[in-house]
């Protein structure tokens, strides 16, 4: 397996990515000049919490720090730009939107050893309308997602060679995940399917690998969680009351329609190649087939969540992502309609991004 430093060095890489970076370049200033922002309540929150963390408020949002990695990093970047905790947070996710690009490359060309399906399956990901109109934005979902992508790049790793160290990495990688936000959680459930079913290890082995995944992610996210409840009497109990209570409130959501559109603008026409790679899911090779077995039964806890969205149904796109790119490569033989296929898709998450409004009624 090609080592990551061997692989930033090959010139083919450095190319590939300054493209990529280019292209993220232009969906960056596209979105964030013509597409108007909006502050959440979620980023609102979000900052006040970094405020108080800071020092500089006295609002506090208990379930905002059983995550903290979020709010901190707001602060912290808040300290280079005047305390201005807005504009402080958009950088923040600008700047992680350029790292999401790289691990995106890293987790398909990993998956498949293939530079060609690296650049067209992390263009479909940073290009996703997602990713564009809530990553670019004040929400704390691209950092998790970014790290809930770097996280399914460990289990990659883990599956090609099934090591202690790279058990420890991963399961770190998940932690922080989770200390950003929930979604890398199923990244360690995927990850515990991955072990159970890992070839040439022997029970002893699976046994330790799976303490070492357990034991690294509750001693680390269970001190933060302690550490919240000692200070403020909150629980993830509490914040999984308050989200029953959500899903009450939004249940008229929770009905197929709604749930199909907004799975539908997942991944949008980039769903047609998805489909194509499931079909032609028989020739990957039995690794890469345990592999999208073991994601896929994780995702569907997305649909117990309080409220429906694609922001939260993002946590599909990595395995979508690894399909498309499987039946790029399968059904389309020519590197020039290779591309133009994905730029037509990319062409659509755009024009869904400026339109959605619109096209969401004539669905």
């Amino acid at each position: 397996m090609d080592t990551f430093a061997s692989l930033f060095r090959a010139p083919g890489t450095r190319f590939s990515l300054g493209v990529l970076f280019l292209l993220a370049s232009v969906f960056a200033f596209v979105r964030l000049t013509f597409v108007p922002l909006v502050l959440s309540t979620d980023g609102d929150t979000y900052m006040q919490t970094a405020q108080y963390l800071a020092g500089e408020g006295d609002a506090t949002y208990p379930e905002r720090l059983l995550k903290p990695l979020g709010p901190l990093s707001i602060a912290l970047f808040a300290t280079f730009f005047d305390h201005d905790y807005y504009f402080s947070f958009l950088v923040l996710n600008v700047l992680l939107y350029f790292l999401f690009g790289v691990v995106a490359w890293l987790f398909v060309r990993t998956f498949f050893r293939d530079d060609r399906a690296a650049f067209l399956g992390a263009l479909l990901l940073i290009s996703s309308y997602p990713v564009l109109k809530y990553g670019l934005d004040t929400y704390t979902d691209l950092g998790s997602w970014m790290l809930s992508v770097a996280a399914l790049l460990g289990v990659i790793v883990y599956v090609q060679t099934p090591t202690r160290r790279n058990v420890v990495l991963t399961a770190l990688v998940i932690v922080v995940g989770l200390l950003w936000k929930e979604y890398s959680l199923l990244a360690g459930a995927t990850f515990g399917l991955v072990i159970l079913t890992q070839q040439g290890l022997t029970a002893r082995e699976r046994l330790l690998h799976l303490g070492i995944l357990g034991g690294i992610v509750m001693v680390v996210f269970g001190a933060a969680q302690y550490a919240v409840y000692t200070q403020f009497h909150f629980s993830y109990l509490d914040w999984y009351r308050i989200g029953a209570r959500g899903t009450n409130a939004a249940i008229s959501e929770h009905n197929l329609w709604f749930m199909g559109k907004s799975m539908f603008a997942v991944f949008l026409l980039g769903w047609i190649p998805a489909l194509f790679g499931l079909r032609a899911f028989p020739s990957l090779s039995t690794p890469q087939r345990r592999i999208l077995l073991c994601v896929a039964p994780p995702l569907f806890v997305a649909f117990l969540w309080g409220y429906v969205s694609s922001r939260l149904y993002f946590v599909f796109a990595p395995t979508l992502v690894l399909l498309a790119a499987h039946g790029l490569l399968t059904y389309i033989k020519s590197k020039r309609y290779q591309v133009i296929t994905v730029l037509i898709i990319v062409f659509g998450n755009v024009a869904w991004l400026f339109w959605s409004d619109t096209f969401r009624h004539l669905l």
